[in-house]
C-alpha cells in the first residue's frame, strides 16, 4: 500500500471493519438496485468505493477494475461524468420497470402517482448529470505509417 493510501486509512473516524462491511453492503444493495429501479445503484457503488478507499485497497481495486462497475465509478470519481449509454440504459430500464409496475401491479391511484413522480425525479436527475464524450474512434488516432523505417532497422 502506498504512503498516500496509508494516510487515508489513518484519517478515518470509523473502524476498518465497519467501512469494509458498509462497502460490501452497499455493493450488495447496488446489485439489487440493478433490477429494482427505486434503489439507487450508482450512488451506492460510489459509497462502496469511498468506504473501500479508506479501508481496503484490495477491495477498492476490485471494485474499480470490475467489468461492469469499474469504468462508471472511475469516470464519476475522476471527471464527475456519466456516459450517455449508461444514462440511456438507466432511463430505459427505469421506465420499463416502473411503467410495467404502474400498469399491471398496482391498483391504488396514489401509489401509481407516487411511482410516476419518483420516476420523473430520477429521470430529471439522470438527464442533468454531465455526459462523458465518447472515446475517439480507433481510426482517428495518429499512427505511424507501417512502411516508414525506424532508426536501427
Amino acid at each position: 500500500m502506498t504512503q498516500d493510501g496509508d494516510e487515508r486509512l489513518r484519517k478515518t473516524r470509523f473502524p476498518r471493519w465497519f467501512l469494509i462491511a458498509a462497502g460490501i453492503l452497499s455493493v450488495i444493495v447496488a446489485v439489487i438496485g440493478i433490477v429494482l429501479p427505486v434503489v439507487p445503484t450508482t450512488p451506492l457503488l460510489l459509497l462502496a468505493a469511498a468506504c473501500f478507499m479508506r479501508s481496503s485497497q484490495r477491495l477498492y481495486r476490485w471494485l474499480t477494475t470490475h467489468k461492469l462497475f469499474g469504468k462508471v465509478i472511475l469516470d464519476y470519481q475522476r471527471h464527475r461524468v456519466v456516459s450517455r449509454r449508461a444514462k440511456t440504459m438507466a432511463l430505459i430500464f427505469l421506465w420499463a420497470t416502473i411503467g410495467t409496475t404502474i400498469v399491471f401491479a398496482i391498483d391504488a391511484l396514489w401509489l401509481r402517482v407516487l411511482l410516476a413522480g419518483i420516476a420523473i425525479g430520477v429521470t430529471m436527475h439522470i438527464t442533468r448529470l454531465p455526459s462523458r464524450r465518447p472515446d475517439p474512434a480507433p481510426h482517428a488516432v495518429e499512427r505511424v505509417a507501417p512502411h516508414v523505417a525506424l532508426e536501427g532497422d
